[in-house]
């Protein structure tokens, strides 16, 4: 723009100075002509998509909010997070912004996969992102999606074969953008999975790959707690109780630096568990209580206390206690009563009966024991209905790609119609204001050309002018210097005074005659 702004300028100074005033009239052609391009250019120049700018300022926005990819932020409460995942799925979607769809579709899953009772939930939207992020492909999006899933499996779905496909593609993937504390991530995951599975040798091998690789690239001391947490229960597992309980201790002691308040109770019934195994149930008892306080200290209703209280209640029963055994059996049961957590329910009463069983009460000990395959079959069931939930939102899955398929496709024709119309405006536009600055330059020409050709006439009409008064002066002034020639040959030649005094007189009066006429002329 400011470059033909000084081309005009030094258009106009270069037929301004030191030319003719006939040239100097061509400066209007040239500034009008210039002043067309100017403004047309300032019209194409105006931005169309002036009404994104918001739009776009509150994406940047929910970005920022949504934090890291895998870490969810904690300074926001899990309400709004919420809030703020449905406004990006909504808005990424709205504005082709993949990434910010697959963001916001993971932060759902995270938090409901929080929410216990809506793991269904926390699996479509995780799968969503995954699908989403493999379409943008966005490698660190793609891997956060697949530890989500893989955790999802694992915790909420007990599929641990599903949990280990998702973490060890996650882990390819890591591995090969050079991730490296998702990457020990993922192979922590993976060791856990073959751990519930019961594959020692592979588990063990990945929790150990996972500790190296934390260690490695200088991962938080948290997430090495976790991977020393699960190398001690594969040692656990394999029978090595000392190497575990050094294990658990060292985890313990991260945490305990770290002041994790999950990965402290975590690391204590982990060495309540090994201590147990050696034999020492006081240790073990002591062990399980401090982690049960802390526990409790987090939630009244944390689905981790039926599990502790149920092996607090096993111990009390091997040291001979029933009566403290029967106590945190039966907390045990209707905490997990409360929760609808089933699986517990079942342990718990599994540790009833064997406490009645070693009091004697065989009959109350006998009708706890039915209570428990009553339970049994019920969680079979529920398991079943895991299944078929997972299933169904399988499908889910798939009938919300093919619909969001057919969404995109119609969305795309109405974006092409609207950027039709869109140009067809705008052509418009050009055309009208384009005729409207034809119009003014032809104005400017016509009236520059009329001048001009006034111009024209006057000064033809001043030579008209001068060509007459040059007859007029060379008749005039002709005939009187002829006669005043004669006259002065006539007044010489005479011989008497009063004859050459009169042709004075008439040389004076022809001289007067013709200043006269001069005047008359000019």
């Amino acid at each position: 723009m400011a470059l033909f702004v000084n081309i005009c300028i030094a258009d106009t100074i270069k037929y301004n100075t030191g030319l003719p005033q006939m040239r100097n009239k061509r400066t209007y052609s040239f500034f009008f002509k210039w002043v067309g391009i100017v403004l047309s250019l300032i019209v194409f120049a105006i931005p169309m998509d002036a009404q994104m700018q918001p739009q776009e300022r509150r994406v940047h926005f929910l970005d920022s909010v949504l934090g890291k990819y895998y870490e969810m932020p904690l300074s926001i409460p899990l309400a709004e997070l919420k809030q703020f995942a449905h406004e990006s799925v909504y808005i990424g979607a709205a504005t082709k912004n993949m990434r910010l769809e697959a963001r916001g579709l993971l932060r759902l899953s995270q938090v409901f996969t929080v929410i216990l009772n809506q793991t269904d939930s926390a699996l479509f939207y995780d799968l969503q992102a995954i699908r989403i992020a493999r379409a943008a492909r966005d490698s660190l999006l793609l891997v956060s999606a697949l530890l989500t899933a893989s955790l999802t499996y694992l915790d909420n779905f007990n599929n641990f074969h599903q949990a280990e496909e998702y973490a060890l593609e996650c882990a390819r993937v890591a591995e090969r953008i050079g991730e490296m504390p998702l990457l020990g991530f993922a192979l922590n995951i993976i060791g856990d999975a073959y751990l519930r599975i019961g594959n020692l040798i592979e588990a063990s091998k990945f929790c150990r790959r996972s500790l190296d690789v934390r260690q490695a690239c200088n991962d938080t001391p948290t997430n090495i707690a976790w991977s020393l947490d699960n190398v001690g229960r594969v040692e656990q597992a394999l029978g090595n109780i000392d190497t575990a309980i050094w294990y658990h201790r060292r985890s313990l002691g991260l945490w305990q630096t770290t002041q994790d308040k999950y990965g402290i109770p975590q690391a204590l019934k982990n060495l309540g568990v090994a201590y147990s195994l050696k034999g020492n149930h006081i240790e073990a008892i002591t062990f399980f209580r401090q982690a049960l306080e802390l526990r409790q200290a987090i939630s009244t209703a944390s689905h981790y206390l039926p599990p502790l209280l149920t092996l607090i209640a096993k111990e009390e029963r091997i040291v001979k206690r029933f009566s403290a055994s029967l106590h945190h059996a039966k907390e045990a049961y209707h905490i997990a009563e409360q929760g609808k957590m089933q699986q517990y329910m079942v342990l718990a009463c599994r540790e009833l009966s064997l406490t009645h069983k070693a009091m004697g009460n065989f009959e109350e000990s006998l009708r706890w024991q039915e209570q428990s395959n009553t339970l049994n079959d019920s969680a079979a069931r529920q398991t079943m209905q895991r299944a078929i939930t997972e299933m169904s939102v399988r499908f889910r899955i798939e009938d919300e790609a093919s619909r969001q398929a057919t969404q995109i496709q119609l969305l795309e024709q109405k974006n092409q119609i609207a950027e039709l119309r869109l140009q067809r405006e705008q052509q418009t536009r050009a055309l009208i204001f384009m005729g409207v600055v034809a119009v003014v330059i032809g104005a400017g020409l016509f009236f520059q050309r009329y001048r001009f050709l006034q111009e024209l006439k006057r000064r033809a009409e001043q030579e008209a002018q001068r060509a007459r008064i040059s007859r007029n002066m060379h008749d005039e002034v002709g005939a009187g210097l002829t006669s005043i020639s004669l006259l002065s040959e006539l007044a010489r030649l005479s011989s008497s005074s009063e004859t050459t005094t009169a042709h004075v007189v008439k040389i004076q009066t022809t001289a007067v005659g013709i200043g006269n006429a001069m005047r008359e002329i000019i």
